[in-house]
């Protein structure tokens, strides 16, 4: 067991500490700090509902004498239900949030590595491309790539090349770029003499040491003052150049890689200048060995992709936004190939994958399956206390995006409670590593638990192809709900950007108009497994058994 410490943020929240057992204090963070310090001498781990101060409360740990049994766990009461409109009637959801948080946590999962030694091509504009090369060379290996001229520095402190990139792949320790070398102008082998400058009749070459050829009228004289260093040829042959980075800072408007999640080690500002310079700051910090949860797990043997030469599945290949997914196909055997450093844990692949071979591990569905059958319980139990006893919605989100949104829903409602609707008190929110990463098997199984109904936040910043994939998945699950006579249960909530909070306060205030809808069934004991055929079987044979309309 944890030992709990609820805080009623200076008397803002009406919680009933009776009803949930527990001691009720008003300012944790100020006057009764003493509290907490007190707790972290005990031997129970620690779960502290407040999630604003939990720099201030981690700080206090670290300078504790006794080292703490567990790692502090913090909560979020107040925005999600202590600062809403239903308030008082958010017990049951107070007791099942504090639940959670006490769980284990997911098994640890195998990592992904990555090693960088801080070579760092900048792609752009010279003008913009050569400051920044000034300002970071004296930390990081800089090597800049102009695809508009820009006047060369006089000293040579780092590699400058010319032309348009052609390609642009890899990921953090591991980029390929390749480009072709398009003024005859090779900036490589020039010197910066000026030679060519001073004999160009026309004028045609500036302080950027690059041929303006529509100035250019072919005199060549520029050649000839060349010629003991050779670094301009008007009929280059081999025109295609290639280098390996580390890093790449893509300054261009139209940058190469577009999707919605690019690898990591890839930054593309554009031409703001704040972007820019927040992305140097990263920049500096990504010299080094990292690493990444490995988010995925991958089972041939029961792949649809294709057999005896042919195609059949694609599902996995055509979501995925970041290109970590390839076709492979064996002695006639179809599989898919994942690259673990440049999958960024979306999950969308084992959202649409159709006989599980590809599942998401970040964590794990049976993990998530315990956490949300803790919440479902401890909600029906806690409900089943007061006279309004209901089923709970399950608010899936992101857990970064989707956290943020909902914390500031929260305070606004709190703030202008006319103008914002807070979280009814029957709606649980839970955080996922990404909100394309779950599907079926997780979504009926919530029902099956007890939940009356499942909506997925999607808050702006995930690539078309995955609304289009859960839109597709909650449309799949509606109709099975319909085969057996059960109304829809399944929904979206979509909007364009975290600071959208209107459309996000209007869903709240609809449903809390509607009220909970009642459970479709009786809640299920049993847990839910890695295998994604499995799981939705179990859910739907206990769905059936209660089905309203029975299956011939």
């Amino acid at each position: 067991m944890s030992q709990k410490l609820v805080c009623n943020c200076n008397g803002t929240m009406p919680l009933d500490g009776k009803a949930l057992g527990l001691t009720m204090h008003t300012s944790l963070c100020r006057q009764e700090v003493g509290s907490v310090m007190k707790a972290f001498d005990g031997s129970d781990a620690i779960v502290i509902a407040c999630t604003q101060e939990s720099a201030l409360f981690s700080e206090l740990a670290e300078q504790s004498a006794k080292p703490l049994v567990a790692p502090l766990r913090f909560v979020n009461i107040r925005e999600v239900a202590g600062w809403t409109q239903e308030a008082k009637a958010s017990t049951p959801k107070i007791a099942a949030l504090l639940a959670l948080a006490e769980m284990p946590q997911a098994e640890p999962v195998p990592v992904v590595n990555y090693e960088s030694q801080g070579r760092l091509l900048i792609v752009g504009p010279g003008k913009q491309a050569l400051a920044w090369a000034e300002k970071l060379s004296d930390s990081l290996e800089v090597s800049v790539l102009c695809t508009e001229p820009g006047a060369l520095p006089i000293a040579r402190n780092f590699p400058i090349y010319t032309g348009s990139p052609t390609k642009l792949d890899g990921y953090l320790g591991n980029f390929t770029v390749d480009w072709d070398l398009q003024n005859p102008i090779d900036p490589e082998m020039c010197t910066r003499c000026g030679a060519c400058v001073e004999v160009c009749p026309e004028g045609a070459i500036d302080d950027a040491f690059q041929i303006d050829l529509d100035k250019c009228k072919s005199h060549r004289a520029c050649i000839t003052a060349c010629a003991g260093i050779g670094a301009i040829n008007f009929d280059r042959v081999e025109r295609q150049r290639s280098a390996e980075f580390d890093l790449i800072m893509d300054l261009r408007v139209d940058p190469q890689m577009r999707m919605s999640q690019t690898p990591k080690g890839y930054f593309a500002p554009g031409n703001d200048p704040l972007e820019q310079a927040l992305v140097a700051t990263q920049l500096l910090g990504l010299v080094g060995e990292f690493e990444k949860p490995k988010y995925f797990v991958y089972n041939e043997k029961i792949c649809a992709h294709g057999r005896n030469g042919k195609v059949g599945c694609n599902a996995c290949i055509d979501v995925c936004s970041t290109g970590a997914i390839s076709s492979l196909f064996k002695n006639g055997q179809g599989t898919v190939e994942v690259n673990p450093n440049l999958c960024m844990g979306c999950g969308a692949c084992s959202t649409v994958c159709p006989s599980g071979a590809m599942r998401y591990n970040y964590p794990s569905v049976p993990h998530q399956g315990k956490e949300i059958k803790t919440l479902a319980n401890v909600f029906a139990l806690e409900s089943a206390k007061t006279k309004q006893a209901q089923a709970p919605v399950l608010l899936l989100h992101t857990l970064q995006a989707g956290t943020q949104a909902l914390d500031s829903l929260g305070r606004m409602a709190h703030l202008r409670p006319k103008q914002f609707e807070g979280l009814p008190s029957f709606v649980l929110p839970y955080g996922i590593e990404h909100i394309a990463s779950t599907g079926l098997d997780l979504w009926l199984g919530a029902l099956s638990y007890g939940f009356g109904e499942v909506i997925l936040l999607l808050t702006g910043d995930e690539d078309p192809a995955y609304r289009a994939a859960l839109e597709t998945q909650t449309d799949l699950g509606n109709a099975i709900l319909a085969a057996y006579g059960f109304d829809a249960r399944f929904s979206l909530i979509q909007i364009d950007s975290l600071g959208d909070l209107q459309t996000v306060s209007s869903a709240m205030g609809k449903l809390r108009q509607r009220g909970a809808l009642p459970a479709i069934c009786s809640p299920a004991s049993f847990g839910l497994g890695n295998q994604k055929r499995e799981t939705i079987e179990m859910a739907l044979e206990h769905l059936q058994k209660q089905a309203k309309t029975p299956l011939p």
